[in-house]
């Protein structure tokens, strides 16, 4: 399942095993592995994930957590998921594929961590000091918000619209359009 499921509840069941219980794991989105996912972390053995499936309002799940982690393996090149949680000052969490590391850096400043890809997968261990830091570290994990806020911005319709027109502008004036 190229969306790193299986990586985030291996680095949260260890976390949960190393004392860290105030940690919890909730997965949004459908799949084909989403039953097997659910039958085999049950809610009874697993009452720190939490498979919502399809969610309508994705906003209000991201408000709900303190950071949003994206550990897909699959090339998104512009994940809404993290559009959505810089939109909401959530600090990442996600791999270091297409321009993740780009949409989430702010001034030479990130709002989170990347994680690389090891033979194709999430690096665990990364992912796991990455969890870690972010759930302990209260002051980094705000810092992390607040570039967050300010990395959204390339994102806002307004900035989006100003680069359109500037490229066209450009393009205009170079003769390369009419």
């Amino acid at each position: 399942y190229d969306k790193g499921w299986k990586e985030a509840i291996d680095c949260i069941v260890s976390l949960q095993k190393n004392g860290y219980k105030e940690c919890n794991l909730i997965l949004a989105g459908d799949g084909e592995m989403l039953e097997e996912f659910k039958n085999k972390f049950p809610s009874n053995k697993y009452p720190f994930i939490s498979f919502l499936g399809f969610v309508s309002d994705v906003l209000h799940q991201i408000n709900c957590c303190d950071v949003i982690l994206l550990p897909t393996y699959h090339q998104e090149q512009l994940p809404t998921f993290i559009i959505e949680g810089l939109f909401l000052g959530k600090p990442v969490i996600a791999t270091d594929i297409a321009e993740i590391k780009s949409m989430i850096t702010y001034n030479n400043e990130p709002a989170g961590t990347t994680i690389p890809l090891v033979n194709g997968k999430p690096d665990v261990k990364k992912m796991y000091d990455a969890m870690l830091e972010l759930t302990t570290d209260k002051t980094k994990r705000k810092n992390c918000s607040e570039v967050a806020f300010n990395a959204y911005k390339k994102f806002d319709y307004d900035t989006f619209i100003n680069q359109y027109e500037n490229v066209f502008s450009r393009l205009i004036a170079e003769n390369k359009i009419s």
